[in-house]
């Protein structure tokens, strides 16, 4: 199960980063970004309720940051902090301050789009 989160996970992370190159961004890119946030709050909120986190929560958080990381405008501050953060939750060799960190710019991204955590 934890291979078939990963590879989930890695697919989302490159066809996001795949499409970060972009300069320009797509008229309706802004709301496009807003909705990502929103989606990630929510999903923050519900992981942040569960009282004792099992693996299969964690696998779940994974596969939903990925998705939302895919969903970002390309070559915004949003959609490269989520796809950081997405690459150090799949990470099981990096430090659990880098996703922390990574979270930590997500949030701000999305405070500078309006959407307050």
């Amino acid at each position: 199960m934890r291979t078939w989160i990963a590879v989930a996970a890695a697919a989302a992370i490159t066809a996001g980063t795949a499409a970060c190159g972009n300069p320009g961004h797509p008229a309706g890119w802004s709301a496009d970004n807003v909705r990502v946030c929103e989606h990630y709050r929510t999903q923050r909120a519900d992981i942040k309720a569960i009282a004792e986190p099992t693996l299969a929560d964690a696998q779940k958080a994974i596969v939903w940051v990925a998705a939302d990381a895919a969903e970002a405008t390309p070559g915004t501050p949003l959609a490269r902090d989520l796809n950081a953060m997405s690459a150090a939750q799949v990470n099981l060799n990096g430090p659990d301050s880098a996703v922390y960190e990574t979270s930590r710019r997500v949030e701000q991204d999305c405070a500078a789009l309006g959407v307050a955590f």
